[in-house]
């Protein structure tokens, strides 16, 4: 049985939406947006229980997602010509991650207790969501849309089983794992 609150306590659904508006934010207003995408991260760690191993996980793999994102920039896979930044990658791309990371135990809890499943979907649904940022004018892909998301495809299939382990990791630490939401065979 799927649960309609996550185990901070607050609604599934207010996760999502809470992820939502930080990845249309800062994909529309790019800079403008990453304040307002700070507050609604920070918001959700105010919604949380535990909030250190909640942190905890949102630092593990944000910043593994942004030195992936850094990574593929160096490389020549993307570029962000409007952000001023010390990064390969802009701040409200950071704010991106950090919030896909918050969505783990809480909105994606669901996928990620079933990797069976979350792997296939993070394959179509990450280069789905570059291409969609591409379309509204956030990141170039100088290697070309196609190219692009054939990597990008490849690259969440293996980020994604990090995020599986370090997901189950933190939950351990909160005494939360085995839980009966996420009690499956396989990874």
């Amino acid at each position: 049985m799927t649960h309609v609150h996550t185990q901070s306590g607050y609604p599934k659904l207010l996760n999502f939406v809470l992820f939502q508006a930080i990845w249309f934010g800062c994909i529309l207003w790019r800079d403008a947006f990453e304040p307002i995408a700070f507050a609604l991260i920070a918001l959700h760690l105010l919604l949380c229980r535990n909030r250190t191993t909640e942190l905890g996980l949102m630092l593990s793999c944000g910043l593994f997602g942004i030195a992936i994102d850094s990574a593929l920039s160096i490389a020549g896979v993307f570029e962000f010509a409007d952000a001023q930044r010390l990064l390969p990658v802009p701040l409200w791309l950071m704010a991106i991650w950090f919030g896909f990371a918050a969505t783990l135990r809480h909105g994606l809890q669901f996928f990620v207790a079933r990797a069976f499943i979350l792997l296939p979907l993070a394959a179509i649904g990450a280069p789905l969501n570059y291409l969609a940022a591409e379309r509204f004018g956030a990141v170039v892909f100088p290697l070309g849309g196609t190219q692009t998301a054939i990597l990008v495809s490849a690259v969440w299939v293996l980020i994604s089983v990090k995020f599986v382990i370090s997901a189950r990791f933190f939950d351990k630490l909160d005494g939360r794992f085995p839980h009966p939401s996420t009690q499956t065979s396989g990874l």
